[in-house]
């Protein structure tokens, strides 16, 4: 018998094994280890899984809002390791989780070792998720205790008030007790559009503490003054729209028991965002309508007239200040 020749190819991990590896390559591998311990210091996932999701009933409206952070999660996850995390797996309508959660990682990350080049390339890569991008860098900020100094880490200079609604978020879910209950107010200027923003963000956070339970969430908001309510609900509009975890017939009794014009702007918002990356979603259409939001392409009309008449981070209050003109003869506002 004939024997075969042994191939002389040489398997790609055996290749070029008595070279040496680059002269940094150790110091590059020790920094990536030490960065990622720090990382786990700062965001241990098992534990932010289980405040945010766990030990709740396993009904639709909780099975979905664990998706949702189960999708956050995976996209800090990625940007943990890559500086260019794929999240193409990630089902579409949770795909925007996905990009919060490694726009905070990579925020994170350059707070660790700046300047913030991660976060800046990953937001040049995903121009459709801007807005996205600057909540997960202001979650980020909350986490690491620090209130925005400017507006060098919002996706876009339009959107750097949106850093302020991402820690407003934090400070509800990971600070309740003092944001929620004795509803403490932020460290800034209570009149201006920053402790707006921050409001609409701890509204979406308490969609998020109280999983979409029409009744808590209605009495948490109760509870604040009445200047406060509207930039509330609006984040709860954002988040029951966005995010989703309930079902029509609560929508329309939570949308009964609102600030009814605040809460449809949240929810305009929320489908233009959508329609903005190509991942709208039915159920966010639903709720908007109960809601009686504008349409999203409304919406974005309206952010291209804001264009025009502002610039900067203006151009986010301008948008929500048409959209709430726009609603206002349409909609009366209910009992907040």
């Amino acid at each position: 018998m004939m024997a075969t020749s042994r191939s002389k190819t040489t398997p790609c991990f055996a290749r070029d094994r008595n070279s040496d590896p680059p002269a940094d390559f150790w110091a590059r591998v020790d920094s990536q280890f030490r960065l990622q311990a720090e990382l786990d210091r700062l965001w241990p996932v098992a534990e932010v899984e289980t405040v945010l999701a766990g030990g709740r009933p396993a009904t639709t409206a909780n099975r979905r809002l664990q998706a949702v952070v189960s999708a956050f999660t995976t996209g800090y996850r990625a940007a943990t390791f890559t500086a260019t995390p794929d999240l193409g797996d990630v089902p579409r309508d949770l795909r925007g989780f996905a990009v919060e959660g490694a726009a905070m990682s990579f925020t994170l990350q350059g707070a660790l070792e700046p300047p913030m080049t991660k976060l800046h390339d990953f937001a040049a890569a995903v121009p459709a998720h801007s807005f996205l991008v600057s909540i997960g860098a202001g979650v980020a900020l909350g986490r690491l205790g620090r209130t925005p100094p400017d507006f060098e880490m919002a996706a876009n200079p339009e959107l750097g008030y949106i850093l302020y609604d991402g820690w407003g978020f934090y400070e509800a879910l990971f600070h309740s007790r003092r944001f929620l209950e004795r509803r403490a107010v932020p460290q800034v200027d209570t009149e201006s559009a920053a402790a707006r923003a921050f409001d609409q963000g701890l509204g979406r956070g308490i969609w998020f503490r109280y999983n979409g339970d029409v009744r808590s969430v209605v009495e948490s908001v109760s509870g604040f003054v009445a200047e406060r309510r509207p930039d509330i609900w609006s984040g709860l509009g954002f988040a029951a729209a966005y995010a989703g975890g309930i079902d029509d017939a609560s929508a329309v009794r939570l949308a009964a028991a609102s600030d009814r014009v605040s809460a449809a702007v949240g929810a305009s918002l929320a489908t233009a965002v959508r329609l903005q990356s190509d991942e709208s979603w039915e159920v966010t259409e639903r709720i908007a309508t109960a809601f009686s939001a504008v349409s999203p392409d409304h919406s974005l009309s309206l952010l291209a007239r804001a264009r025009a008449t502002a610039t900067g981070a203006d151009v986010y209050l301008e948008w929500r200040d048409l959209i709430r003109r726009s609603l206002s003869p349409q909609t009366a506002p209910g009992s907040g």
